[in-house]
Protein backbone atom coordinates (compact mmCIF):
# COMPACT_ATOMS: atom_id res chain seq x y z
CA UNK A 1 0.00 0.00 0.00
CA UNK A 2 2.78 2.50 1.12
CA UNK A 3 4.17 1.86 -2.97
CA UNK A 4 0.76 2.59 -4.32
CA UNK A 5 0.77 5.54 -2.37
CA UNK A 6 4.04 6.92 -3.16
CA UNK A 7 3.07 6.34 -7.01
CA UNK A 8 0.18 8.15 -6.78
CA UNK A 9 2.21 11.07 -4.70
CA UNK A 10 4.59 10.82 -7.57
CA UNK A 11 1.91 11.03 -10.66
CA UNK A 12 0.05 14.16 -8.69
CA UNK A 13 3.65 15.75 -8.18
CA UNK A 14 4.29 15.39 -11.57
CA UNK A 15 1.23 16.79 -13.07
CA UNK A 16 1.14 20.05 -10.72
CA UNK A 17 5.21 20.42 -11.73
CA UNK A 18 3.42 20.80 -15.35
CA UNK A 19 1.66 23.45 -14.10
CA UNK A 20 3.78 25.17 -11.78
CA UNK A 21 7.31 25.32 -13.90
CA UNK A 22 5.52 27.24 -17.10
CA UNK A 23 4.83 29.49 -14.02
CA UNK A 24 7.84 29.80 -12.51
CA UNK A 25 9.31 30.62 -15.91
CA UNK A 26 7.31 33.34 -16.39
CA UNK A 27 7.39 34.89 -12.81
CA UNK A 28 10.88 35.14 -13.62
CA UNK A 29 10.25 37.07 -16.99
CA UNK A 30 8.15 39.42 -15.23
CA UNK A 31 10.66 39.83 -12.08
CA UNK A 32 13.33 40.51 -15.14
CA UNK A 33 11.06 42.80 -16.85
CA UNK A 34 10.22 44.49 -13.20
CA UNK A 35 13.79 45.27 -12.35
CA UNK A 36 14.28 46.69 -15.96
CA UNK A 37 10.91 48.91 -15.42
CA UNK A 38 12.29 49.66 -11.82
CA UNK A 39 15.15 51.28 -13.04
CA UNK A 40 13.45 52.91 -16.07
CA UNK A 41 11.55 54.79 -13.05
CA UNK A 42 14.10 55.89 -10.31
CA UNK A 43 16.32 57.31 -13.68
CA UNK A 44 12.82 59.22 -14.67
CA UNK A 45 11.90 60.13 -10.63
CA UNK A 46 15.47 61.66 -10.70
CA UNK A 47 14.48 63.69 -13.54
CA UNK A 48 11.10 65.10 -11.96
CA UNK A 49 13.26 65.65 -8.96
CA UNK A 50 15.86 67.95 -10.96
CA UNK A 51 12.73 69.05 -12.97
CA UNK A 52 10.94 70.43 -9.96
CA UNK A 53 14.26 71.72 -8.20
CA UNK A 54 14.41 74.15 -11.72
CA UNK A 55 11.35 74.60 -11.22
CA UNK A 56 11.35 75.97 -7.64
CA UNK A 57 14.75 78.31 -8.67
CA UNK A 58 13.07 79.60 -11.63
CA UNK A 59 9.82 80.47 -8.98
CA UNK A 60 12.34 81.79 -6.34
CA UNK A 61 13.51 83.94 -9.11
CA UNK A 62 10.32 85.27 -10.63
CA UNK A 63 9.21 86.07 -7.50
CA UNK A 64 12.29 88.00 -6.55
CA UNK A 65 11.95 89.80 -10.08
CA UNK A 66 8.20 90.49 -9.51
CA UNK A 67 9.49 92.01 -6.00
CA UNK A 68 12.34 93.97 -7.98
CA UNK A 69 9.69 94.68 -10.44
CA UNK A 70 7.64 96.40 -7.72
CA UNK A 71 9.96 98.63 -5.94
CA UNK A 72 11.37 100.17 -9.23
CA UNK A 73 7.86 101.05 -10.06
CA UNK A 74 7.41 102.85 -6.69
CA UNK A 75 10.89 104.25 -7.02
CA UNK A 76 9.84 105.68 -10.07
CA UNK A 77 6.59 106.82 -9.29
CA UNK A 78 8.66 108.46 -6.35
CA UNK A 79 11.02 110.11 -8.38
CA UNK A 80 8.97 111.46 -11.52
CA UNK A 81 6.72 113.28 -8.34
CA UNK A 82 10.29 114.55 -7.31
CA UNK A 83 10.91 115.71 -11.24
CA UNK A 84 7.47 117.38 -11.73
CA UNK A 85 8.37 119.40 -7.92
CA UNK A 86 11.54 120.28 -9.01
CA UNK A 87 10.29 121.64 -11.93
CA UNK A 88 7.39 123.51 -10.09
CA UNK A 89 10.45 125.23 -8.11
CA UNK A 90 12.81 125.65 -11.32
CA UNK A 91 9.29 127.21 -12.58
CA UNK A 92 8.64 129.79 -9.39
CA UNK A 93 12.30 130.73 -9.07
CA UNK A 94 13.30 131.65 -12.95
CA UNK A 95 9.83 133.87 -11.97
CA UNK A 96 11.34 134.85 -9.05
CA UNK A 97 14.88 135.88 -11.06
CA UNK A 98 13.04 138.37 -13.27
CA UNK A 99 11.14 139.91 -10.32
CA UNK A 100 14.58 140.46 -9.05
CA UNK A 101 15.93 141.68 -12.48
CA UNK A 102 13.33 144.38 -12.16
CA UNK A 103 13.66 145.17 -9.04
CA UNK A 104 17.37 145.78 -9.07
Amino acid sequence: MSICSWCCAMDTYAEVNKIVIPKKIALGEAEGQLSVVKKELDLKEAALREIKAELSRLQSDYSKAQQQLDQLSRDKKKIELQLERAEKLVVGLADESQRWKVSI
